[in-house]
Protein backbone atom coordinates (compact mmCIF):
# COMPACT_ATOMS: atom_id res chain seq x y z
CA UNK A 1 0.00 0.00 0.00
CA UNK A 2 2.89 2.38 0.72
CA UNK A 3 4.21 1.77 -2.76
CA UNK A 4 0.81 2.42 -4.34
CA UNK A 5 0.38 5.59 -2.28
CA UNK A 6 3.82 6.86 -3.30
CA UNK A 7 3.04 6.04 -6.93
CA UNK A 8 -0.25 7.93 -6.74
CA UNK A 9 1.51 10.93 -5.25
CA UNK A 10 4.10 10.91 -8.05
CA UNK A 11 1.33 10.83 -10.66
CA UNK A 12 -0.42 13.81 -9.05
CA UNK A 13 2.86 15.71 -8.79
CA UNK A 14 3.44 15.17 -12.50
CA UNK A 15 -0.04 16.49 -13.27
CA UNK A 16 0.52 19.49 -11.03
CA UNK A 17 3.79 20.40 -12.73
CA UNK A 18 2.63 19.75 -16.30
CA UNK A 19 -0.89 21.20 -16.05
CA UNK A 20 -1.45 23.48 -13.07
CA UNK A 21 1.94 25.15 -13.09
CA UNK A 22 1.77 25.62 -16.85
CA UNK A 23 -1.66 27.24 -16.61
CA UNK A 24 -0.51 29.53 -13.85
CA UNK A 25 2.82 30.54 -15.40
CA UNK A 26 2.07 30.39 -19.12
CA UNK A 27 -1.71 30.64 -19.27
CA UNK A 28 -1.95 34.03 -17.68
CA UNK A 29 -3.77 32.83 -14.57
CA UNK A 30 -0.96 33.61 -12.16
CA UNK A 31 -1.94 37.31 -12.01
CA UNK A 32 -5.53 36.40 -11.04
CA UNK A 33 -4.54 34.08 -8.20
CA UNK A 34 -2.99 35.11 -4.87
CA UNK A 35 0.63 34.13 -4.44
CA UNK A 36 0.89 30.52 -3.36
CA UNK A 37 -2.86 29.96 -3.59
CA UNK A 38 -2.58 26.83 -5.70
CA UNK A 39 0.02 24.67 -4.02
CA UNK A 40 0.53 20.98 -4.58
CA UNK A 41 -1.47 20.27 -1.41
CA UNK A 42 -4.33 22.38 -2.80
CA UNK A 43 -4.26 20.39 -6.01
CA UNK A 44 -4.36 17.06 -4.16
CA UNK A 45 -7.32 18.29 -2.11
CA UNK A 46 -9.14 19.39 -5.28
CA UNK A 47 -8.52 16.03 -6.94
CA UNK A 48 -9.91 14.26 -3.87
CA UNK A 49 -13.08 16.37 -3.95
CA UNK A 50 -13.64 15.79 -7.67
CA UNK A 51 -12.98 12.07 -7.28
CA UNK A 52 -15.58 11.81 -4.52
CA UNK A 53 -18.23 13.41 -6.76
CA UNK A 54 -17.49 11.78 -10.09
CA UNK A 55 -18.79 8.70 -11.83
CA UNK A 56 -16.71 7.12 -14.56
CA UNK A 57 -18.55 5.24 -17.27
CA UNK A 58 -15.28 5.20 -19.18
CA UNK A 59 -11.77 6.32 -18.31
CA UNK A 60 -12.26 9.55 -20.28
CA UNK A 61 -15.97 10.07 -19.59
CA UNK A 62 -16.51 11.32 -16.02
CA UNK A 63 -19.84 12.68 -14.79
CA UNK A 64 -19.92 14.97 -11.75
CA UNK A 65 -22.87 14.49 -9.40
CA UNK A 66 -24.07 16.82 -6.62
CA UNK A 67 -23.58 14.27 -3.84
CA UNK A 68 -20.69 12.34 -2.43
CA UNK A 69 -21.28 8.74 -3.37
CA UNK A 70 -19.60 6.02 -1.37
CA UNK A 71 -18.72 2.84 -3.19
CA UNK A 72 -19.04 -0.61 -1.72
CA UNK A 73 -18.31 -3.96 -3.43
CA UNK A 74 -21.84 -5.06 -2.43
CA UNK A 75 -23.53 -1.66 -2.74
CA UNK A 76 -27.32 -1.32 -2.48
CA UNK A 77 -27.62 0.78 -5.63
CA UNK A 78 -26.38 0.60 -9.21
CA UNK A 79 -25.49 3.57 -11.40
CA UNK A 80 -26.29 3.56 -15.10
CA UNK A 81 -25.31 5.95 -17.85
CA UNK A 82 -27.81 7.94 -19.87
CA UNK A 83 -27.51 10.82 -22.30
CA UNK A 84 -24.51 11.36 -24.54
CA UNK A 85 -21.15 13.12 -24.43
CA UNK A 86 -22.78 16.49 -25.06
CA UNK A 87 -25.31 15.98 -22.26
CA UNK A 88 -24.11 13.17 -19.97
CA UNK A 89 -26.05 11.99 -17.00
CA UNK A 90 -26.50 9.16 -14.57
CA UNK A 91 -29.42 7.25 -13.14
CA UNK A 92 -29.37 5.55 -9.75
CA UNK A 93 -31.28 2.28 -9.40
CA UNK A 94 -31.81 0.25 -6.29
CA UNK A 95 -30.12 -3.13 -6.33
CA UNK A 96 -31.73 -6.46 -5.53
CA UNK A 97 -31.52 -6.03 -1.77
CA UNK A 98 -33.70 -3.27 -0.27
CA UNK A 99 -32.18 -0.35 1.59
CA UNK A 100 -32.43 -0.83 5.33
CA UNK A 101 -33.90 1.94 7.46
CA UNK A 102 -31.13 4.25 8.60
CA UNK A 103 -28.53 2.52 6.44
CA UNK A 104 -26.19 4.41 4.16
CA UNK A 105 -26.96 4.59 0.45
CA UNK A 106 -23.93 2.91 -1.06
CA UNK A 107 -23.21 2.41 -4.73
CA UNK A 108 -21.99 -0.77 -6.37
CA UNK A 109 -19.16 0.31 -8.68
CA UNK A 110 -19.15 -0.60 -12.35
CA UNK A 111 -15.67 -2.06 -11.89
CA UNK A 112 -14.59 -3.68 -8.59
CA UNK A 113 -13.31 -1.22 -6.00
CA UNK A 114 -12.11 -2.65 -2.75
CA UNK A 115 -10.52 -1.04 0.29
CA UNK A 116 -7.12 -0.68 -1.33
CA UNK A 117 -8.60 1.40 -4.18
CA UNK A 118 -10.98 3.35 -1.94
CA UNK A 119 -8.26 4.24 0.56
CA UNK A 120 -5.98 5.71 -2.10
CA UNK A 121 -8.50 7.43 -4.35
CA UNK A 122 -11.40 8.25 -2.01
CA UNK A 123 -9.85 8.53 1.45
CA UNK A 124 -12.05 5.99 3.24
CA UNK A 125 -12.44 2.26 3.67
CA UNK A 126 -14.97 -0.22 5.01
CA UNK A 127 -14.25 -2.00 8.27
CA UNK A 128 -15.32 -5.26 6.65
CA UNK A 129 -13.07 -8.12 5.66
CA UNK A 130 -15.34 -8.93 2.68
CA UNK A 131 -14.55 -5.49 1.25
CA UNK A 132 -10.82 -6.06 1.56
CA UNK A 133 -8.40 -7.46 -0.95
CA UNK A 134 -4.64 -7.41 -1.05
CA UNK A 135 -2.09 -8.32 -3.67
CA UNK A 136 0.37 -11.16 -3.31
CA UNK A 137 3.31 -11.23 -5.72
CA UNK A 138 4.74 -14.63 -6.59
CA UNK A 139 7.97 -15.03 -8.52
CA UNK A 140 9.71 -17.94 -10.16
CA UNK A 141 12.15 -17.90 -7.23
CA UNK A 142 9.30 -18.20 -4.71
CA UNK A 143 7.96 -21.17 -6.62
CA UNK A 144 11.35 -22.82 -6.97
CA UNK A 145 11.84 -22.56 -3.22
CA UNK A 146 9.10 -25.12 -2.65
CA UNK A 147 9.94 -27.46 -5.52
CA UNK A 148 12.33 -29.76 -3.70
CA UNK A 149 14.69 -32.06 -5.56
CA UNK A 150 13.69 -32.09 -9.21
CA UNK A 151 16.31 -34.67 -10.16
CA UNK A 152 18.98 -34.49 -12.78
CA UNK A 153 18.10 -33.66 -16.39
CA UNK A 154 20.08 -33.13 -19.52
CA UNK A 155 20.41 -29.72 -21.11
CA UNK A 156 18.16 -30.70 -24.00
CA UNK A 157 15.40 -31.87 -21.65
CA UNK A 158 15.62 -28.65 -19.64
CA UNK A 159 15.45 -26.55 -22.79
CA UNK A 160 12.43 -28.45 -24.09
CA UNK A 161 10.65 -28.18 -20.74
CA UNK A 162 11.33 -24.45 -20.52
CA UNK A 163 9.90 -24.03 -24.01
CA UNK A 164 6.70 -25.77 -22.98
CA UNK A 165 6.48 -23.66 -19.83
CA UNK A 166 7.01 -20.41 -21.75
CA UNK A 167 4.38 -21.38 -24.32
CA UNK A 168 1.80 -22.15 -21.62
CA UNK A 169 2.59 -18.92 -19.79
CA UNK A 170 1.95 -16.97 -22.97
CA UNK A 171 -1.20 -18.94 -23.81
CA UNK A 172 -2.71 -18.17 -20.39
CA UNK A 173 -1.51 -14.54 -20.41
CA UNK A 174 0.59 -15.21 -17.32
CA UNK A 175 3.89 -13.66 -16.35
CA UNK A 176 6.64 -14.17 -13.83
CA UNK A 177 6.46 -12.47 -11.44
CA UNK A 178 2.70 -12.70 -11.14
CA UNK A 179 0.39 -10.65 -8.91
CA UNK A 180 -2.62 -12.41 -7.38
CA UNK A 181 -5.53 -10.66 -5.67
CA UNK A 182 -6.34 -12.27 -2.33
CA UNK A 183 -9.87 -12.05 -0.98
CA UNK A 184 -11.48 -13.44 2.15
CA UNK A 185 -13.99 -15.76 0.51
CA UNK A 186 -11.97 -17.62 -2.12
CA UNK A 187 -8.52 -18.28 -3.51
CA UNK A 188 -7.46 -16.63 -6.79
CA UNK A 189 -8.57 -18.85 -9.64
CA UNK A 190 -5.18 -18.90 -11.39
CA UNK A 191 -2.88 -19.22 -8.41
CA UNK A 192 -2.65 -23.04 -8.32
CA UNK A 193 -2.55 -23.51 -12.12
CA UNK A 194 0.28 -20.95 -12.24
CA UNK A 195 2.17 -22.65 -9.42
CA UNK A 196 1.68 -26.08 -10.99
CA UNK A 197 3.19 -24.82 -14.20
CA UNK A 198 6.12 -23.12 -12.49
CA UNK A 199 6.82 -26.12 -10.24
CA UNK A 200 6.13 -28.96 -12.66
CA UNK A 201 8.93 -31.45 -13.20
CA UNK A 202 10.67 -32.13 -16.48
CA UNK A 203 8.64 -35.25 -17.24
CA UNK A 204 5.39 -33.33 -16.66
CA UNK A 205 6.29 -30.53 -19.07
CA UNK A 206 5.56 -32.43 -22.26
CA UNK A 207 4.11 -31.13 -25.49
CA UNK A 208 0.79 -32.77 -24.52
CA UNK A 209 0.43 -30.59 -21.43
CA UNK A 210 -2.36 -28.02 -21.89
CA UNK A 211 -3.66 -25.04 -19.96
CA UNK A 212 -6.82 -26.94 -19.08
CA UNK A 213 -4.74 -29.78 -17.61
CA UNK A 214 -3.26 -27.31 -15.12
CA UNK A 215 -6.69 -26.88 -13.53
CA UNK A 216 -6.15 -30.18 -11.71
CA UNK A 217 -3.13 -31.51 -9.78
CA UNK A 218 -0.41 -32.91 -12.03
CA UNK A 219 1.06 -35.11 -9.32
CA UNK A 220 1.16 -35.30 -5.56
CA UNK A 221 4.74 -34.06 -5.47
CA UNK A 222 4.07 -30.99 -7.62
CA UNK A 223 0.85 -30.14 -5.77
CA UNK A 224 2.59 -30.36 -2.40
CA UNK A 225 5.35 -28.10 -3.71
CA UNK A 226 2.72 -25.58 -4.88
CA UNK A 227 1.02 -25.60 -1.48
CA UNK A 228 4.36 -25.22 0.33
CA UNK A 229 5.44 -22.31 -1.88
CA UNK A 230 2.13 -20.48 -1.48
CA UNK A 231 2.05 -20.91 2.30
CA UNK A 232 5.64 -19.68 2.55
CA UNK A 233 4.82 -16.56 0.53
CA UNK A 234 1.78 -15.80 2.70
CA UNK A 235 3.88 -16.27 5.86
CA UNK A 236 6.45 -13.80 4.54
CA UNK A 237 3.72 -11.24 3.94
CA UNK A 238 2.43 -11.70 7.48
CA UNK A 239 5.93 -11.42 8.94
CA UNK A 240 6.49 -8.12 7.11
CA UNK A 241 4.00 -6.33 9.40
CA UNK A 242 5.47 -4.54 12.42
CA UNK A 243 2.46 -5.33 14.62
CA UNK A 244 0.62 -8.56 15.29
CA UNK A 245 -3.07 -8.97 14.61
CA UNK A 246 -3.70 -9.02 18.37
CA UNK A 247 -1.90 -5.69 18.85
CA UNK A 248 -3.93 -4.03 16.11
CA UNK A 249 -7.15 -5.38 17.58
CA UNK A 250 -6.22 -4.04 21.02
CA UNK A 251 -5.52 -0.60 19.55
CA UNK A 252 -8.89 -0.44 17.82
CA UNK A 253 -10.87 -1.98 20.71
CA UNK A 254 -9.51 0.42 23.34
CA UNK A 255 -11.67 3.60 23.38
CA UNK A 256 -8.85 5.65 24.93
CA UNK A 257 -6.25 4.54 22.40
CA UNK A 258 -8.69 4.80 19.50
CA UNK A 259 -9.55 8.43 20.35
CA UNK A 260 -5.85 9.30 20.56
CA UNK A 261 -5.23 8.10 17.00
CA UNK A 262 -5.14 10.57 14.14
CA UNK A 263 -7.78 9.77 11.49
CA UNK A 264 -5.16 8.60 9.01
CA UNK A 265 -3.53 6.39 11.63
CA UNK A 266 -6.87 4.81 12.49
CA UNK A 267 -7.44 4.06 8.82
CA UNK A 268 -3.96 2.56 8.51
CA UNK A 269 -4.40 0.31 11.56
CA UNK A 270 -7.82 -0.83 10.35
CA UNK A 271 -6.51 -1.56 6.87
CA UNK A 272 -3.50 -3.58 7.99
CA UNK A 273 -5.66 -5.56 10.42
CA UNK A 274 -8.07 -6.46 7.62
CA UNK A 275 -5.18 -7.43 5.35
CA UNK A 276 -3.81 -9.78 8.01
CA UNK A 277 -7.22 -11.42 8.33
CA UNK A 278 -7.30 -11.96 4.58
CA UNK A 279 -3.83 -13.52 4.72
CA UNK A 280 -4.77 -15.79 7.63
CA UNK A 281 -7.93 -16.85 5.81
CA UNK A 282 -5.85 -17.53 2.70
CA UNK A 283 -3.59 -19.84 4.72
CA UNK A 284 -6.66 -21.67 6.00
CA UNK A 285 -8.08 -22.12 2.49
CA UNK A 286 -4.73 -23.38 1.16
CA UNK A 287 -4.50 -25.92 3.98
CA UNK A 288 -8.10 -26.99 3.31
CA UNK A 289 -7.24 -27.37 -0.37
CA UNK A 290 -4.28 -29.62 0.42
CA UNK A 291 -6.35 -31.71 2.84
CA UNK A 292 -8.99 -32.23 0.12
CA UNK A 293 -6.41 -33.07 -2.55
CA UNK A 294 -4.64 -35.49 -0.21
CA UNK A 295 -7.90 -37.32 0.47
CA UNK A 296 -8.71 -37.52 -3.24
CA UNK A 297 -5.25 -38.84 -4.07
CA UNK A 298 -5.50 -41.39 -1.27
CA UNK A 299 -8.86 -42.57 -2.60
CA UNK A 300 -7.42 -42.95 -6.10
CA UNK A 301 -4.45 -44.97 -4.87
CA UNK A 302 -6.65 -47.20 -2.70
CA UNK A 303 -8.82 -48.32 -5.60
CA UNK A 304 -8.20 -51.96 -6.59
CA UNK A 305 -6.17 -52.32 -9.76
CA UNK A 306 -7.39 -54.45 -12.60
CA UNK A 307 -5.63 -57.75 -13.22
CA UNK A 308 -3.13 -57.93 -16.02
CA UNK A 309 -5.34 -60.35 -17.95
CA UNK A 310 -8.39 -58.08 -17.93
CA UNK A 311 -6.82 -54.70 -17.87
CA UNK A 312 -3.59 -54.98 -19.85
CA UNK A 313 -2.61 -51.70 -21.48
CA UNK A 314 0.11 -50.61 -23.80
CA UNK A 315 3.60 -50.31 -22.31
CA UNK A 316 4.37 -46.76 -21.16
CA UNK A 317 0.73 -45.59 -21.24
CA UNK A 318 0.08 -44.40 -17.68
CA UNK A 319 -3.48 -44.03 -16.45
CA UNK A 320 -4.76 -40.82 -14.89
CA UNK A 321 -4.78 -42.53 -11.49
CA UNK A 322 -1.11 -43.43 -11.85
CA UNK A 323 -0.13 -39.92 -12.96
CA UNK A 324 -1.91 -38.06 -10.15
CA UNK A 325 -0.77 -40.49 -7.49
CA UNK A 326 2.94 -40.04 -8.12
Amino acid sequence: MRQRTASRRRVLWGEYESIVQVLLAEGGLEDDAPAGAYSFEDYMWAVSVVTAHSLHFADDFPVLVPLRLRYHPQGVADVFEWGDEADPGAALYMADEPLERGAELTVRPLSPQFNDDLLIHAGYLWDEVDATQMWLRLTAGDAAGGSGDAGESSGGEVSAANSVRSALLAASNWTSPMDFSLAYDSLPHDVFPWLRLMLSRQEELTSELTSSALEAPLSRRTEQAAVTALLASVDRSLAAFDHSIEEDQQILDSPRRRLSLAPRTALAVTYRLLCKRVLLRTKQMVEEHWALVSRELADLNSRPRRSKKKGRRRRGAATHDDQVGR
